[in-house]
């Protein structure tokens, strides 16, 4: 029961401190003098912080074990979060940079958490998962603007720190009911990113995990501006719109994990959730003014294909814990550079050019490799890597996985 409560908690903390500050971003840069370069980076800095967390999470885990490695991981984000709003430009930098690589280590660690439910369990709690993963994007969208309204942008953007703080006492619980194994023991270090096969299906899940977050972390921290510059949405219903995108993924989140779990293949839901977001940017791009309240709605149900890249971790990988961690790791590691990249271009694309057709395009090809990646990635094939080991969380209880 305590895993139970303590996962959506978590991951409840990995969107507000990304999707906080891309609402208030105009205030920042009025308020502080941010150059525009400057405030891409800032857009861009999670997802590549993200790439080097997701890396490092896989050492810190079979260096220090899950529970402290989680533990130090929400201490740091609750700083980050509390302290980046004290001072100029380069500070709030630094704070995002160190917030956002606490985030990736969560986020590395979770799916693997996720992975060592028993069978019935799995499904609820992937459930929970993806979907407080979503409404922390939501969340973070709504909530942030209101505080800033009332008080300031500082407290709107560092109230977060609050949520950072139960996560690490719900995990303190959770960590006393299910005591993992000390780090190192047993056959863990056998395994790593490096030796999964076949490697060909890991690859298409992480170009499939780097797309698809790409799109998100671009449209998390542009499509204000969007609305604003591209549709002439009025300036108090473009926050609305933003929430109502953040916000409509959550119900069909909540579904994703257990249309997956039942579909021997994944192909066509990821098709399926690339669609919405490819007929909103064709909206954007084509006739952008006619309905933004339509293409809100459309890039909102396709936000939950992060989900399902994420909840197809535990789906691909063998029964092991120590497969999905190293499976997570590749794939957020990798991926989140690809994010990365995809973030940063699209923002120095709208610099260059000051308008929003390119970057529309440019974000239109990037649905089209999400929808071919995630044909592949779909495919029932069992990713496998060193020997079975016994489980994180629920010692003792046989596994059983899709493909496994």
């Amino acid at each position: 029961m305590a895993v139970l409560l303590a996962v959506p908690l978590l991951a409840l903390n990995l969107r507000p401190a990304v999707t906080s500050m891309g609402t208030v971003l105009s205030d920042v840069r009025l308020d502080i003098g941010m150059s525009a370069m400057l405030a891409s980076v800032v857009v861009a800095a999670p997802v590549w912080c993200f790439a080097a967390g997701g890396a490092l999470a896989w050492a810190l885990r079979v260096r220090f074990g899950t529970m402290r490695t989680v533990a130090v991981a929400l201490v740091v984000l609750g700083i980050s979060l509390a302290f980046r709003v004290v001072g100029g430009s380069y500070l709030l930098l630094a704070g995002t940079v160190t917030a956002c690589l606490a985030i990736a280590v969560l986020g590395t660690l979770l799916p693997a958490i996720v992975h060592t439910a028993p069978p019935r369990e799995w499904a609820t709690l992937t459930g929970c998962y993806v979907a407080a993963l979503g409404s922390g994007s939501a969340v973070g969208a709504l909530v942030t603007p209101q505080i800033s309204s009332h008080s300031s942008w500082q407290l709107g953007a560092s109230s977060w720190a609050l949520l950072a703080g139960a996560g690490w006492l719900a995990w303190r619980v959770a960590g006393r009911a299910f005591p993992e194994r000390p780090p190192g023991a047993g056959p863990q270090r056998r395994t790593s990113p490096l030796t999964l096969r076949p490697a060909g299906t890991a690859w298409a899940l992480t170009l499939h995990f780097g797309l698809t977050s790409g799109f998100t972390f671009s449209i998390m921290g542009w499509l204000p501006s969007m609305l604003l510059e591209r549709a002439s949405v009025p300036p108090h219903q473009v926050a609305w719109l933003f929430t109502v995108a953040m916000a409509l993924g959550v119900p069909i989140a909540l579904r994703v994990p257990k249309w997956a779990r039942r579909s021997k293949s994944q192909s066509g839901l990821a098709v399926a959730l690339a669609a919405p977001n490819m007929i909103a940017v064709a909206g954007l791009l084509l006739v952008p003014a006619y309905a933004p309240w339509a293409w809100a709605v459309g890039l909102g149900l396709g936000m939950p294909a992060v989900g399902l890249a994420l909840t197809m971790i535990s789906l691909r990988a063998d029964s092991a814990s120590d497969t999905a961690a190293a499976l997570s790791s590749m794939v957020q590691g990798f991926g989140y550079a690809i994010a990365g990249a995809t973030a940063l271009g699209i923002g120095l694309l709208h610099g260059a050019t000051d308008i929003w057709e390119w970057p529309l395009v440019a974000l239109m090809l990037v649905l089209c490799g999400q929808m071919l990646t995630g044909m592949a990635a779909g495919l029932p094939i069992t990713i496998r890597s060193g020997p079975q080991v016994v489980p994180l969380m629920f010692p003792g209880i046989p596994q059983q996985r899709l493909g496994s």
